[in-house]
């Protein structure tokens, strides 16, 4: 049995005047489902809560994520953590581009 919301969706869609049906197809069609799984971004508990889901931007607040499938938790991070700057990824501290050099330029991988 069809769901009665996508069937009364599907007919107010196919009545609305075509540049609304136009308008919907665009927003539509730039619609992503193209998450990764937790396994592929190394989902993991974060060390320090500063760097968690609950500070990225990709995090919904209520369990869900922009970029990673499933139920998220607040206290964890993943690679693909985005505080709004320009780097996505926890494993770069000072937002450079490289995630192997620290604020004054050494380079914490030879460490």
């Amino acid at each position: 049995m069809a769901d009665p919301l996508i069937e009364a969706i599907t007919k107010w869609v196919q009545a609305a005047p075509e540049p609304v049906r136009a308008m919907i197809a665009n927003k539509t069609a730039n619609v992503t489902t193209d998450k990764k799984a937790k396994a592929d971004v190394n989902y993991r508990p974060a060390d320090d809560p500063a760097e968690s889901c609950a500070t990225c931007t990709n995090f919904d607040g209520s369990g869900g994520c922009d970029r990673t499938s499933g139920s998220i938790k607040p206290t964890y991070v993943c690679d693909q953590h985005s505080n709004g700057g320009s780097s996505d990824s926890a494993s770069d501290p000072d937002n450079d581009g490289d995630p192997g050099s620290n604020e004054d330029g050494a380079d914490e991988s030879a460490e």
